[in-house]
């Protein structure tokens, strides 16, 4: 019965804000019933969600009521539009001609909706993976404000201090889902929509610039199926919903820069405004939003006719943005003094904004690389990329650089060409975390551009690229290799497995597996069924319109067989609680067993997988509580009240424990009496490194020593008997 209300409270809330925004792209924008319909209602849905979010959660009123309410102000914005200005335009009839598309297009389809579904199920129904940055903050964020009702600043001392101050369009996104579905069931997929929004503006933007439909769909495949970025989609992070408004930044501007029958405005501020989206997705936008705003601006200045015919268009190009990312930069400026903070700035020695990310400390964090290390670039690229399409990805920057290609679009293609070219360079040399792949995830859509134009010269390049593709897809990466000859550095990993796993085992259907492999084996030939379906499927026909259903309804019978093959058997059924994570797995299953029956609130310290203490349900209340009399304190008046108290400024490292250096036990216990907490959990951590106040040669932090001084307060519940070197918890006895 859950399942159905869930269902239901999701369909009322996505609904209504999704046909608002369609009505509000068709009849409103005036957008015609064609491509650009669906990127500009897209954008629009999540323009108004993300609004919605902001203006609920600084009232306090995040709710099924309120969003629902939020959710049918957009519908009622649409159909105002629909009132005023009628249906929008008929269709236009006259865009390129659609060539047909043949079997090697069906076959990178096919294969390319197996693994997706496959790495979809999978996440949809185990639990989020202890993998990047998705439990230890961006899913944690969205659990608590939507527990809470509220956004607020979230304190994680023991995981990315600096993250509270990120900009967070990308955590908005899930806490209206966990709101819609009353849990992760759709939060932790979130960005698998702005996956395919991702794909399909990339074939958008090819097509605009006179590729063949078959060319911008094997393109857009190249970049959408690189193995880390298909394994960031599917768990809870923010790098595809960054790559997703990039690309849609892109897609629009270069309407607007081509637009012969009118001044190119509205595209313009809809490029401005997504461009905004993914400068508010992550704070690696700070790097490279402006430059595409660079050169955005060059070009319409050469299309206006010089600089004083282009301010109004430069204008909408420097404050279309705010109008997503702005919020984030002014919530800084009003908590700390400084828009961009914890980032420190320098001038000539001279402090423009105060934090304590400066230059010294950043290559303190372990996915630092210094910027000379150019084997391990090397190595990054190719990881990225798949060695075996790389002369692909090198052949169609070349020809685009040299403007080698179709006529049309030509110009356009060089500056993309030129962008994914630049945006590559800014990854290796303004990111100092440089063996994070994830922030070149959009260069990489950029090159789908040149690719389809490569593509385009010849059939035999596009059944290749399809072959190689389906290659990628369904073999590991070093296959077929026993030695990896392009191995250049010790540090980056170049093997990696088939996304989804290898295509058939054959082995299989002979032994203990053979039910999983028939299982496999029909989802497979359904994918491949589906591929053939939609490369024939045409709206504009009843036959093709009846392609379409059969492909949808294929589709979601491959989605239930492949749940099916992946459910464990009732002896592995609580691997669907928690995720098989050996070091606090047995304390998970303990927590919460005891919490089962009555919601607990929760103290952690030590560990930065919070999130998992909260239960599967995310009953429980948790966070983490403060070790001195500033209760209420956040990272930065720590910080500056440690400015005046002769602490290093800047601080030496990226995770500053200001807020751990006058612990006081006392106070302690005062701040878990005012939170009611009933259970305190002390994770191990790292000895090494000292800036958690361990209080043992074991390595945990001082809370453990202060729960065990007390037993009369502190019942330990989990870690002591048992022996459990990693984790320690206690319950907590209310004082009288």
């Amino acid at each position: 019965m859950d399942v159905a209300i869930n269902a239901l409270w999701a369909l009322a809330i996505l609904g209504p804000t999704s046909v608002g925004a369609w009505w509000s792209a068709r009849s409103g924008l005036r957008r015609g019933r064609d491509t650009d319909a669906l990127p500009t209602a897209f954008l629009l849905a999540w323009v108004w969600t993300t609004w919605g979010m902001l203006v609920l959660g600084n009232l306090g009123m995040i709710g099924r009521p309120g969003v629902s309410a939020w959710s049918l102000a957009g519908l009622a914005v649409g159909g105002a539009c629909r009132i005023r200005w009628g249906r929008g335009p008929e269709p236009d009839r006259g865009d390129r001609p659609q060539d047909a598309l043949g079997f090697e297009v069906a076959a990178a389809i096919g294969v390319g909706l197996w693994v997706v579904i496959s790495l979809a199920t999978r996440s949809w129904i185990y639990p989020v993976k202890v993998v990047s940055d998705g439990p230890i903050y961006h899913l944690y964020f969205a659990a608590r404000w939507w527990k809470e009702g509220a956004l607020s600043l979230v304190p994680i001392p023991f995981g990315e201090s600096a993250a509270p101050y990120f900009p967070h369009v990308g955590e908005l996104m899930m806490t209206w889902l966990f709101t819609a579905a009353g849990g992760d069931a759709l939060a932790k997929l979130a960005q698998v929509p702005f996956w395919f929004v991702s794909f399909g503006v990339a074939v958008l933007t090819a097509r605009e610039l006179g590729a063949r439909r078959s060319s911008a769909i094997l393109a857009a495949s190249v970049f959408a199926t690189s193995t880390p970025s298909l394994l960031f989609t599917f768990e809870p992070n923010v790098d595809t919903i960054f790559v997703a408004g990039y690309m849609l930044a892109v897609y629009f501007f270069v309407r607007a820069i081509r637009d012969s029958t009118g001044s190119g405005r509205i595209e313009l501020a809809l490029g401005a405004v997504a461009a905004g989206a993914a400068w508010g997705t992550k704070p690696t936008g700070i790097v490279f939003v402006p430059v595409l705003l660079a050169f955005v601006a060059i070009a319409w200045i050469r299309k206006s006719g010089g600089l004083r015919k282009a301010g109004a268009g430069l204008a909408v190009l420097a404050l279309g943005p705010l109008a997503m990312e702005g919020y984030w930069q002014a919530r800084n400026l009003f908590w700390t003094g400084n828009p961009l903070y914890p980032l420190r700035l320098e001038v000539g020695g001279r402090v423009i904004a105060w934090g304590w990310y400066g230059p010294d400390a950043m290559p303190t964090s372990p996915y630092y690389l210094p910027f000379n290390d150019f084997a391990a670039l090397g190595d990054i690229l190719l990881a990225s990329v798949d060695p075996r399409l790389a002369p692909i990805w090198a052949a169609a920057l070349i020809l685009g650089v040299l403007g080698v290609g179709p006529k049309e679009g030509r110009s356009a293609r060089r500056w993309i060409t030129l962008a994914c070219l630049a945006n590559l360079a800014l990854f290796w040399i303004a990111i100092p975390y440089r063996t994070q792949q994830r922030f070149l995830f959009h260069a990489l859509a950029l090159g789908a551009v040149p690719i389809a134009a490569l593509l385009d010269r010849s059939r035999w390049l596009r059944i290749a690229a399809a072959g190689l593709i389906v290659l990628h897809l369904a073999t590991p990466q070093g296959w077929p290799w026993s030695d990896i000859p392009w191995d250049l550095s010790p540090i980056v990993p170049n093997r990696s497995p088939a996304p989804a796993g290898p295509l058939i085992d054959l082995a299989g259907f002979s032994g203990p597996n053979a039910l999983w492999s028939a299982w496999q084996a029909g989802v497979i030939l359904g994918c491949l069924g589906v591929g053939f379906l939609v490369t024939g499927a045409s709206w504009t026909t009843r036959a093709g319109r009846l392609r379409t259903a059969a492909a949808v309804g294929l589709t979601l019978a491959c989605v239930a067989g492949t749940a099916v093959s992946i459910l464990p058997d009732r002896s592995r059924a609580v691997l669907l609680e928690f995720p098989a994570f050996p070091d606090y797995f047995a304390a998970w299953i303990r927590v919460d067993g005891l919490t089962r029956a009555r919601p607990a609130r929760i103290a952690y310290s030590g560990t930065n997988l919070a999130i998992y203490w909260m239960g599967r349900d995310y009953r429980n209340d948790v966070r983490a509580i403060a070790v001195d009399e500033h209760r209420d304190w956040a990272l930065h008046d720590h910080h500056r009240a440690a400015l005046g108290s002769g602490q290093p400024d800047p601080w030496p490292d990226t995770r500053p424990n200001w807020d751990r250096m006058r612990p006081n036990r006392e106070a302690w216990l005062a701040n878990l009496e005012a939170a009611g907490i009933d259970y305190v959990v002390v994770a191990r951590a790292n000895p090494s490194e000292g800036r958690f106040n361990a209080a043992d040669a074991e390595g945990f932090p001082i809370e453990r020593q202060w729960a065990e001084s007390l037993p009369d307060r502190f019942a330990p519940v989990y870690g002591v008997e048992e022996g459990d070197p990693l984790i320690k918890v206690y319950q907590l006895r209310r004082s009288r």
